[in-house]
């Protein structure tokens, strides 16, 4: 069941085609579809109308999902000698339109027979991870993306100095690296039609097995992790599935290769490295750490970019070789470790703007001298004070005057005293408690020789 409501999968591809029962539905036109069907004949011819067609569910869609073929009778890959052909440019027009795809219901049967057909399903996720092979910068920005790059760059060198490397390989057994892939995923849609079908397109260079080998200190190697991945559009390379040897988790074997599988098809002249869809699921979470999340208009926008250089330029990207691509990897070897090394340029600060000088203010007009209000005491009249003939004297108070020369007396004596303590050598705080000290006793003993006087 697709579309994750409804009754069944009937129900809901019947209540696309008829109305509910009693006439005419009544509900509003949405804007949504919530599934999508596309015909074989359409897909194999391509062209402008279905890129329209992409454009469309890429805003419409609800579930991602493109059901190939009539909604009664959906399309069946085939591995019959007179079919596979035909399968095999199926697979390869969803690639080219910026759909991945899955199969379903390709299994050996409980009987042991082997089934020649499958249903084929284009996806078209919401979010895509896509790798762009020549933006460095871009994927150096997200801490996680850096972070789990210097891990692998630490761990191909830290298990070189244990006398363990790793070889990156293309194209040397399929029917092993196949068998791995079952072995790895225990719920793996891939069975034995998409493996006919495989085989057909891995003859003609459409079908690429990227492999990473472990070289042992004691000479023994062998396949730790591969990648099934189809080249297409020129200069585009998308991932359908993946296995790694779980015997060699600490060593990250997904990784190794990932960044190392990068870096070849960059070389090659490549320009993106497609993952597909990408979610919540823990199957998907080292997607981000390896490629770049973006919504699939976005990434559409990228395919159509690739489009229109292989529209001018004079050759497509090569086919990767089969046999060994880089016999050892070393840290080079992954894709955007010497960007990581580059010093990183922090932009500089904007020109801080200047104020612009305030206008002058136009002068007032003098105002008016205010008239006080007259109020009704003010009418009443009243006895004029009597007016002095002469200034008055101030009068001042002997014993103040005396307590301020005292005080200037005693200000003038500390400034003196503080002056020759300095000059002595004392510091500043120092002086000034001295000064005081001093002066307290000549007080003292002044107060002691006028008490004797007195008496």
């Amino acid at each position: 069941h697709l579309q994750g409501s409804g009754s069944s999968f009937l129900a809901d591809m019947l209540g696309q085609l008829a109305p509910p029962a009693g006439g005419a539905s009544s509900a509003a036109a949405v804007a949504v579809e919530s599934m999508v069907f596309l015909s074989l004949a359409n897909l194999l011819a391509g062209g402008p109308e279905l890129w329209r067609l992409v454009a469309r569910w890429c805003e419409t869609s609800v579930t991602g999902t493109v059901v190939i073929g009539s909604p009664m009778q959906p399309m069946q890959l085939s591995a019959a000698p007179e079919e596979v052909a035909r399968s095999a440019e199926a697979v390869m027009q969803l690639l080219r339109h910026g759909m991945g795809y899955v199969v379903q219901n390709d299994s050996v049967p409980s009987d042991g027979a082997k089934s020649n057909e499958c249903t084929i399903v284009g996806m078209m996720d919401r979010t895509h991870a896509t790798l762009p092979l020549r933006s460095h910068a871009v994927f150096l920005e997200g801490r996680k993306r850096r972070t789990r790059l210097r891990d692998v760059m630490r761990v191909v060198r830290s298990q070189l100095g244990r006398g363990r490397r790793f070889s990156l390989r293309v194209n040397t057994d399929l029917d092993l690296v196949t068998t791995m892939l079952r072995e790895h995923h225990e719920d793996n849609w891939v069975g034995p039609t998409l493996e006919t079908i495989w085989a057909e397109m891995f003859s003609k260079g459409n079908l690429i097995v990227f492999e990473l080998w472990a070289l042992e200190a004691d000479g023994t190697e062998r396949i730790i992790a591969a990648d099934f991945g189809h080249p297409h559009s020129d200069f585009a390379f998308y991932v359908a599935t993946r296995f790694f040897d779980r015997d060699y988790k600490t060593c990250m074997p997904g990784f190794i290769l990932a960044f190392a599988e990068a870096e070849v098809l960059a070389r090659l002249g490549y320009d993106l490295w497609d993952l597909g869809g990408t979610n919540l699921s823990p199957m998907m979470q080292y997607k981000p750490e390896v490629a770049i999340e973006m919504r699939k208009g976005l990434f559409l926008d990228h395919l159509q970019e690739t489009r229109r250089r292989a529209r001018t330029a004079a050759a497509p990207a090569p086919r990767p070789a089969s046999g060994v691509l880089v016999a050892e990897i070393g840290e080079d070897d992954l894709w955007g470790a010497v960007a990581s090394r580059a010093p990183v340029e922090k932009p500089a600060k904007p020109a801080q703007k200047t104020k612009p000088a305030p206008k002058p203010r136009a002068a007032r007009a003098p105002e008016a001298p205010k008239v006080p209000k007259v109020t009704e005491e003010a009418k009443v009249p009243c006895k004029a004070a009597p007016v002095p003939e002469g200034p008055a004297e101030v009068q001042v108070d002997p014993s103040l005057a005396l307590a301020e020369s005292k005080r200037r007396a005693a200000q003038l004596r500390f400034q003196e005293v503080h002056a020759e303590l300095l000059a002595g050598g004392f510091g500043a705080t120092e002086a000034a408690a001295e000064a005081l000290r001093r002066l307290a006793q000549e007080a003292c003993g002044q107060q002691i020789v006028a008490g004797m006087a007195a008496s």
